[in-house]
């Protein structure tokens, strides 16, 4: 089942467009693969928020518009501007490290200004950001060089 929805949103004097698709998964949907495709895919940083993470915050989704929703997922880093976001139900990590099985939200993270300055970015978020390949190649050099004198 798949459901599409599309929302204008009036910024100033720009009018910047929202799509957002819906999409249910099987269970042999690797989500941590789909991350990593659409990672690939778009050449930036996916991020998710779960709703377990939204209704902790005291926050009832359904009674949101479209404009709200939009706004609550761009404040909590997705790039709802400029990308699609989906929706997936499966077991995930949530903020507070518990694994849970309901709905998240998933698209490419921001990597603004704005979002960076709060602090709560992802490294590769950063990088993004700061578009320097030097600086890039040498994060990856170490967290390569980590990884292999980690015992497995």
């Amino acid at each position: 089942m798949s459901s599409k929805e599309h929302l204008n949103v009036a910024e100033g004097d720009t009018t910047i467009e929202y799509f957002t698709e819906e999409v249910e998964f099987d269970d042999t949907v690797d989500i941590n693969e789909l991350d990593q495709q659409m990672s690939q895919l778009f050449f930036t940083v996916t991020k998710h928020i779960s709703m377990y993470d939204i209704k902790r915050a005291g926050i009832n989704w359904r009674s949101l518009s479209n404009e709200e929703k939009a706004s609550l997922l761009w404040e909590a880093g997705l790039d709802v501007k400029n990308y699609r976001y989906i929706t997936s139900k499966d077991t995930h990590v949530t903020m507070e490290g518990k694994r849970q099985e309901c709905i998240r939200f998933i698209c490419q993270e921001r990597c603004d200004k704005a979002w960076i300055n709060t602090g709560l970015n992802s490294d590769d978020a950063y990088l993004m950001f700061k578009n320097d390949p030097s600086l890039t190649r040498e994060i990856k050099r170490m967290e390569n060089c980590y990884q292999s004198s980690v015992p497995t």
